[in-house]
């Protein structure tokens, strides 16, 4: 549906699933907690101004992707779903990146998020 509404976690996850059966599979070795939908919002450590609306996580327990319901809530607001199932895509692969970087000893990402962070900080007179 095209209406506007407010979306509750469980159909923000429902959009993250179907926008991740379109990833091949062999993404998925080696992301073991999978992808999970956490009800907060999250600003970035470095730079509060801007929202965090996913993460790729690597630990002692394994690997995930983290969708931040909260930040999305900020993010999308009342639009229609399919911006919220665009934004879903975009992060979601987003976050694939560094998952796919890691296992081949890449960091390019990082670098990239770290340059885009340093431009908004001297944009905005913080850094």
């Amino acid at each position: 549906s095209s209406r506007k509404k407010t979306m509750n976690p469980e159909r923000v996850g429902e959009l993250a699933e179907l926008e991740a059966d379109q990833i091949p599979e062999a993404f998925y070795e080696e992301l073991n907690l999978g992808i999970l939908i956490e009800e907060s919002s999250k600003r970035h450590s470095a730079a509060p101004g801007l929202l965090t609306l996913g993460e790729y996580r690597r630990g002692p327990e394994g690997n995930q992707i983290i969708l931040y319901y909260g930040s999305f809530m900020e993010y999308c607001g009342r639009t229609d779903e399919a911006f919220w199932q665009k934004t879903s895509r975009e992060v979601l692969r987003h976050e694939c990146r560094p998952h796919m970087e890691g296992r081949s000893g890449i960091r390019d990402l990082e670098y990239e998020d770290q340059k885009e962070i340093e431009e908004y900080l001297k944009t905005t007179g913080k850094l």
